[in-house]
């Protein structure tokens, strides 16, 4: 990275800030030229305006990719800038830090400094960096299903149709779920017949090993084809089924999440977010500059 990429990389970053403040923001730009009252041109490297109560505030930010801390220097050249340029406010960001000097010029001066870079494992000291959950799921697996009509309704109600399903139904292990609804007309309960398997125990069992029976009896219950509206009345539904059982970790990184942090040097609040905007850390107690 060069300067100017670092200085457009600053730039992101103030517009995920300004969005994570919900500041009224006016501009955010890079790389422009500010008259003072000298009447000499100053570059800025990233400028910015935001509005709080109808006042509007100015501010500057020099971008300073050094390798080394910034020292006085910088910070008294830069205060040659901002007392030049009435009502402007500055922030120095640096990749890798201050010097003392700097700092205690910078607080007599009311100068911002924050250290913006790349995060890294050792930023995480004492802050929550990683959550691991071990996730045990429950299946229940192979369900035989088994229905027993109300033999007495089915005599006195029987049709070509009924008498069809209970061929068919008599005729192959496979019974058809699609659109079928099991209704209990007496507590207004429809279970969806393709969702049956959320009715079976799980959770609860204390022993997973062999088969285990799920079974609902009915004074006024019937398994209803929606489509055709076919209905037949039922004694009772029963199930058997096995349950299977796995464990999946899943790990949720802060690195992964946030790569990239904001320090203020002054303050000592920390921040850390991404190029997608999620910003976490003391964003409670960060100061606007």
């Amino acid at each position: 990275m060069n300067s100017t990429e670092y200085e457009l990389f600053i730039r992101d970053i103030q517009h995920i800030l300004l969005k994570a403040q919900a500041l009224e923001t006016i501009k955010v730009d890079h790389n422009i030229k500010l008259k003072g009252l000298s009447g000499q041109e100053h570059q800025i490297d990233v400028y910015w305006e935001y509005r709080i109560a109808g006042v509007t505030h100015r501010v500057a930010l020099e971008c300073k990719l050094h390798k080394t801390k910034v020292d006085l220097g910088v910070v008294r050249d830069f205060w040659g800038v901002l007392d030049d340029v009435s009502g402007l406010r500055g922030v120095i960001i640096s990749p890798v830090g201050f010097t003392l000097g700097a700092k205690q010029y910078a607080i007599s001066k009311g100068i911002g400094l924050k250290v913006i870079r790349g995060a890294k494992d050792t930023d995480y000291k004492e802050r929550l960096r990683a959550i691991h959950i071990n996730v045990t799921t429950r299946l229940p697996l192979n369900p035989r299903l088994q229905i027993n009509l109300d033999e007495t309704w089915l005599a006195s109600n029987s049709t070509p149709e009924r008498q069809e399903f209970i061929r068919r139904i008599e005729s192959t292990s496979v019974i058809e779920t699609q659109g079928v609804i099991i209704e209990d007309r007496d507590s207004k309960e429809a279970i969806l017949l393709s969702r049956l398997l959320d009715y079976l125990p799980v959770l609860e069992l204390e022993d997973l090993s062999g088969t285990h029976t799920w079974e609902k009896t009915f004074i006024n219950g019937y398994w209803v084809y929606q489509s055709t509206q076919l209905e037949l009345k039922l004694s009772s539904v029963k199930v058997d089924y096995e349950v299977g059982e796995a464990t999946h970790k899943i790990v949720i990184d802060g690195g992964d999440i946030a790569n990239t942090l904001v320090q203020d040097v002054l303050d000592g609040t920390l921040l850390f977010m991404n190029e997608q905007g999620r910003v976490m850390g003391d964003i409670e107690l960060e100061g606007f500059y």
